[in-house]
């Protein structure tokens, strides 16, 4: 318990400290289960500092302890091994130990975690282009715990990002609502993250200022933090290019590489590239939000051929999840390229 609020409080190279000593007293005293706890927290806390290949190795003993003595402790292992995998730009490697968590968290009957999985699950499967899944989830979800839980603040975020990109002005709603839900958190990063992707709503109903303020607000409380994070910066990218603000203060050191790199791309003009590698990590949304930015630059550029190219990228994955904000901007600007 010590060692997960020192990393409530950012504070990861004491959580390491005390997780270590947890573990040496767990392993002199062959207490499995309290080993099995030690491990998370301290795979945790190694890859928020770096220590990257035994903080993972750390986790994963953790979660063939926790299954081979029958723990519920596998649901926080698999849940944080799915956090630090997206977080570190391997978005499809981690499908697997979050669904698992949530499958035993539900099998277990642990509803505190059940609730903090099912309400990530939604955004989830919206990066990964599983639209449709997406809002049924957020749906159900948010007919369970109502606006008010601040677990609700990313399906909230979630639906009104797809009310938004399938042309319901209205869905600007939900977003806000999100940040009311997550301001409730005593966890800072909830309302970093959940004001990144704000931005990115406030952007598609024309509201700059607001994605601007949002935006700055985000990145106050994350210079307050220690930690580091990845999955939520194509959001702040977006917001950032929008309205003009230098991509030096969204790449800073604590963005892990795989993510920042996608973003200097994007900064950089290379917009294809960035799509590339959004497409590498298994952000299949982030690919085509990318891809359609890439067709414009290359129209207003005047090379119309490379700009098929990425439209018909674009446009086969919007049509597919019927994104029909994006596919009437898409079939615009494949009309200017003909």
């Amino acid at each position: 318990m010590l060692a997960r609020s020192a990393t409530r409080a950012s504070d990861h190279a004491g959580a390491a400290r005390i997780s270590r000593d947890a573990l040496a007293l767990a392993e002199s005293l062959e207490l499995d289960e309290v080993r099995a706890t030690a491990l998370v927290s301290l795979g945790a806390a190694k890859l928020e500092l770096g220590e990257d290949e035994t903080g993972f190795a750390n986790l994963e003993e953790s979660i063939e302890l926790s299954l081979a003595i029958g723990s519920p402790e596998a649901i926080r292992g698999n849940a944080s091994l799915a956090h630090q995998l997206r977080h570190h730009g391997r978005f499809a490697d981690s499908l697997t130990p979050f669904e698992e968590a949530l499958r035993l968290s539900e099998a277990l009957g642990i509803t505190p975690q059940r609730r903090m999985l099912a309400g990530m699950l939604p955004q989830m499967r919206y990066r990964r282009g599983r639209w449709d899944e997406a809002l049924e989830a957020a749906n159900a979800y948010l007919e369970e715990v109502g606006g008010s839980h601040y677990h609700s603040w990313h399906a909230l975020q979630t639906r009104g990002l797809l009310r938004l990109s399938r042309g319901d002005e209205s869905g600007i709603e939900d977003s806000a609502a999100s940040i009311e839900a997550a301001r409730a958190s005593v966890d800072l990063s909830v309302l970093s993250s959940a004001l990144a992707i704000y931005g990115r709503s406030l952007l598609l109903v024309g509201r700059l200022d607001e994605a601007r303020d949002a935006l700055e607000e985000s990145l106050a409380i994350f210079d307050s933090l220690q930690g580091r994070s990845g999955f939520d910066l194509p959001y702040l990218v977006v917001t950032a290019f929008e309205v003009g603000v230098d991509g030096h203060r969204i790449l800073g050191p604590r963005r892990h590489p795989v993510w920042a790199e996608a973003g200097r791309s994007y900064f950089a003009g290379e917009f294809a590239q960035a799509a590339d590698r959004y497409e590498a990590i298994g952000s299949l949304t982030d690919e085509a939000e990318a891809r359609l930015r890439a067709a414009r630059h290359l129209v207003e550029s005047g090379r119309p051929d490379e700009a098929s190219e990425q439209l018909e990228r674009a446009l086969s994955f919007y049509r597919s999840v019927e994104a029909t904000r994006f596919v009437r901007e898409g079939e615009a600007l494949l009309a200017a390229a003909s």
